[in-house]
């Protein structure tokens, strides 16, 4: 007798179980996409941002105009809030890592609007376009010839639904 059946019995099982478990694991595929939790959509939500004008307006104040559009290429409602952009400017000249020198801008004001939701400043449908103005102070951005020593970028980040957008911006004066 060469192994005791209690013996051969404690390793069989939990390689038994070992097995059906790699088996159902490499069987089943899961769209982690479109999981959903309790009715709500867990993974990136589907958006494309674009940049249609970016200008420099010297009104009242200095103020950096960004008119975006977003586009939800996803099967379920979308909510950016315009609140959540920021204008962020950087030196070109400053290394990468993890002390770079930024400036961050938030919006002083913004109009949004979605033919297909427009009672909501945010919810963009699935296959709708929701348009941004967004409105910067911009008295300590650069001017002129002092551009190419910068990149200014338009920024989204939303912890709540993992989305991040971004768009480099070249204002005109």
């Amino acid at each position: 007798m060469l192994f005791p059946s209690r013996l051969l019995i404690s390793f069989l099982i939990p390689l038994v179980i070992l097995g059906l478990g790699i088996w159902f694991t490499v069987n089943t595929e899961i769209n982690r996409g479109s999981v959903r939790v309790a009715g709500a959509l867990v993974g990136k939500a589907d958006v494309e941002l674009t940049v249609k004008d970016c200008h420099l307006e010297e009104e009242f104040a200095r103020t950096l105009v960004v008119v975006a559009e977003a586009l939800n290429r996803d099967s379920v409602d979308v909510s950016l809030s315009p609140n959540l952009f920021q204008a962020v400017l950087v030196p070109s000249s400053s290394p990468l890592g993890d002390e770079i020198q930024h400036y961050i801008y938030r919006p002083l004001r913004f109009q949004s609007l979605c033919p297909q939701a427009p009672e909501s400043f945010s919810r963009i449908p699935p296959g709708a376009v929701r348009s941004f103005t967004l409105y910067f102070w911009a008295e300590n951005l650069p001017r002129g010839e002092e551009w190419r020593d910068y990149y200014l970028s338009l920024e989204y980040y939303d912890p709540a639904q993992s989305l991040m957008l971004s768009k480099l911006l070249n204002p005109a004066e």
